[in-house]
């Protein structure tokens, strides 16, 4: 089986180190500093005048502890914020293979982690209750519906062939409750999703598995065959329900997925049915409910930062290409005329990078991992400035991490949490949350 396929499926579920207990040590990955880039290979965020390039804001802060270390180190990519200065946590998988059923949240008033409950007294049945490398859409009501689950049991289900879930729940911001949602009509993990204009989320591609394993029964672990899909499904919050949407031109799983302004939905990239990354791209048009496949990438490329810029531009940077390998490249779509055009690649190889559209405008890249056969977490800390096409210096993390979430809270200060280190060979959890010292905006 290829590299990209156990590494999706495996790794990044959990399963991709043999080691079963987490170093002790929580502080720097020092293997990972040895990568970060300097502000001499790169233009400095700063000036002496305290204004940016190109007229542009000038970052000057530290990332501080976020309160206390999480419970555990998970990797997610599906940490949300909502209303009240807070960022929900809810699922993610360790390095064990174990789906993490809790939802918590942190306060960013008071920088700490408060838990909420567990989404296994939800269900009633903690074999299908974890949630891990499903998708995480915020709904027009700033609830979060998260959808499917690529880890249920490390166990018992294989790495690689394992049992997803079709299992749907809605975390409720106004009372912070989580409520059981329709499941979805296949057991689904490593979709993309899109909130559209009209409420509706929409879940794009991904991986599904049947109920009945291939495998000989009473053995284990058990194995389910895998269907990379091309469908698409509508959620639809107000009747609690799924309908079929119009299927994508190829099938993918794990694509960059960008809202466009007006509401059209853009989708790059991700892995095809043979688990190789694409180079291509469709777009949704939500006036007619229909896929259009338009120019492609330059480079085949998944696991990259893809965001939307202020010019109404897609940006899409690093993520690995067809040999697995970490790639520098950034390219821009424009939704206008149809057409990639390069712009200044990033300073390092980067892959399951965390991208985040600062209110500055600015897209801030942190952390990743930029050699696939290691994938050695970094600490790198860059942003992308569209009107002088530079990379930006900030400070680095101080734990390098990949596969983790960044968000910006109300209050404008950033908020890294999660993700996964691999240091010493040892893949584990990333537990210390970090967040900006001052708000970047």
């Amino acid at each position: 089986m290829r590299w990209a396929v156990l590494f999706a499926l495996a790794l990044l579920a959990g399963c991709g180190s043999s080691h079963n207990q987490p170093p002790a040590d929580a502080g720097v990955d020092s293997a990972a500093s040895d990568t970060s880039v300097s502000a001499d290979a790169m233009m400095d965020a700063g000036s002496d005048d305290g204004g940016g390039l190109d007229g542009g804001v000038s970052y000057a802060f530290t990332w501080t502890s976020g309160g206390e270390p999480m419970w555990t180190g998970f990797g997610s990519r599906s940490v949300r914020p909502v209303p009240g200065n807070v960022a929900l946590w809810l699922g993610g998988s360790d390095w064990l293979g174990q789906g993490d059923t809790t939802v918590r949240v942190f306060r960013g008033d008071s920088s700490h982690w408060d838990y909420l409950g567990d989404t296994s007294s939800l269900t009633g049945t903690p074999r299908f209750s974890k949630m891990a490398d499903g998708s995480a859409t915020v709904l027009a009501t700033r609830d979060v519906l998260y959808a499917g689950s690529g880890n249920q049991d490390g166990d018992r289900h294989a790495s690689d062939e394992r049992l997803y879930s079709g299992q749907c729940v809605i975390f409720h911001q106004s009372d912070e409750s989580v409520t059981v949602a329709a499941p979805l009509p296949a057991r689904r993990a490593f979709q993309g999703d899109a909130l559209l204009p009209d409420g509706r989320a929409l879940i794009i591609g991904g991986v599904t598995t049947p109920d009945t394993p291939i495998s000989p029964p009473d053995v284990l672990p058990e194995r389910f065959e895998l269907t990379i899909e091309a469908s698409t499904l509508y959620y639809d919050p107000t009747a609690d329900a799924w309908s079929d949407g119009p299927p994508l031109a190829e099938a993918r799983y794990s694509p960059g997925v960008t809202i466009l302004p007006g509401g059209d939905v853009l989708v790059v990239g991700g892995f095809d049915a043979r688990n190789i990354p694409l180079r291509s791209v469709e777009r949704y048009h939500v006036d007619t409910g229909t896929w259009s496949t338009v120019a492609s990438t330059t480079d085949r490329r998944v696991w990259h930062v893809q965001a939307l810029l202020p010019s109404g531009k897609v940006l899409v940077a690093g993520g690995v290409d067809s040999l697995g390998n970490a790639i520098d490249s950034a390219e821009v779509y424009d939704p206008d005329a149809d057409r990639w055009s390069a712009v200044a690649p990033l300073p390092l190889p980067t892959a399951l990078a965390a991208g985040l559209t600062l209110e500055t405008g600015d897209v801030m890249v942190t952390g990743g991992f930029q050699d696939g056969t290691t994938k050695v977490a970094i600490p790198q800390v860059v942003a992308y400035r569209e009107g002088d096409d530079t990379w930006l210096a900030l400070p680095s993390l101080n734990i390098g991490r990949f596969y983790h979430s960044a968000v910006q809270l109300e209050d404008g200060r950033v908020l890294i949490a999660a993700g996964l280190r691999n240091d010493t060979e040892v893949m584990h959890g990333a537990k210390d949350t970090e967040i900006s010292s001052v708000p970047l905006r």
